[in-house]
């Protein structure tokens, strides 16, 4: 009985050490950039941009730009997708470096 005892509080103690233990969260990056038109640099405007499609995305304001926050690793690709235009995508390699994606038209 005692030894059942012990056990338990063995058990207990090493549940309470890893509860204590810190969360290991993947890193945490912004990217952000402009979606322009390929042939005249124009904005494009509500484009879809994503990593991880339904997942991580957004779409362009009025002056073509986004701001995607990620948890994937480095590189990343990302991608652009608008109405009108074949989708294109870019690698992303430092996330501080604002990000152009242009697309052509159909």
């Amino acid at each position: 009985m005692k030894r059942i005892k012990y056990l338990l509080v063995l058990l207990a103690l090493h549940t309470l050490i890893q509860a204590q233990a810190p969360i290991k969260t993947p890193p945490n990056y912004r990217i952000q950039g402009k979606v322009l038109a390929a042939d005249t640099g124009k904005e494009i405007t509500n484009a879809h941009v994503y990593i991880v499609h339904g997942e991580e995305e957004a779409l362009t304001n009025t002056r073509g730009q986004f701001a995607i926050d990620s948890w994937q690793k480095l590189p990343l690709k990302v991608y652009a997708a608008a109405k009108g235009f074949q989708n294109n995508s870019v690698v992303v390699k430092d996330p501080r470096q604002a990000v152009t994606i242009y697309l052509r038209q159909q």
